[in-house]
Order: structure tokens, then sequence, then C-alpha cells
């Protein structure tokens, strides 16, 4: 599953939006966030990415719980959690590695509820 503007998961700390996300992705194979937010602003900018990239730790954690034990501990362990995880790259270094460009709609039906 590729998650393209992963940055916004901070939007989705909790409750029901929460739960989505984590069901979406728990049964990824692989698992792909993208953003084009190069640094986080606050801990609410990496709170779900770490949550989604550590799924085994975090799951059966609250969004809240996660923020507290990130205040908590020495910020240099979070980091290590984020650098393993996390490759910086610019378009110019990725574009030989793309393949092109091709766009495909899916109809997909709705139900009525």
């Amino acid at each position: 599953m590729i998650v393209d503007e992963s940055h916004n998961l901070k939007n989705i700390m909790g409750g029901k939006q929460a739960a989505v996300g984590y069901r979406l992705t728990e049964n990824a194979e692989y698992l792909f966030l993208l953003s084009g937010t190069p640094a986080p602003n606050t801990v609410d900018d990496i709170v779900m990415t770490i949550m989604l990239l550590y799924p085994d730790e975090y799951r059966n954690k609250e969004p809240k719980e996660v923020k507290q034990e990130i205040f908590t501990r020495d910020y240099s362990l979070t980091h290590e959690l984020l650098r393993y995880k996390m490759q910086r790259r610019t378009t110019e270094e990725m574009l030989p590695f793309l393949p092109e460009k091709r766009e495909q709609t899916v109809e997909l039906e709705l139900s009525a509820a």
C-alpha cells in the first residue's frame, strides 16, 4: 500500500479516523508512506507515522499514549525509530528509477449505507 501526502496522517490521530487508518494498512504486505514535507514541525506530525511503521509495538496503543511516550523518552530514540524507516530523496534523484506515469480510472459501485 502506498499512502501519499502521509504528513496529513496527523489529522486522524483520534477516534474512528485513526481506526480506519489502521484497518486500511493492517493487511498490507508492504507500506510506503510518501510525503513532500521534509521535516515534522511537532510531535503530532509523526505519531501516526510511527504507529503505522511499527504496528507490532504501537497498534494496541492510543495515539495520545504514543505521543506521551515520545515526550517522556530521549528524543534520540524517536529519531532512531524514524531514521531506519525513512529515506529522503529529491525528485531529480528518483526520476531515473520511476516507471512512466500512467492514469487509470477505477469505477466502484457505492452501497446505499
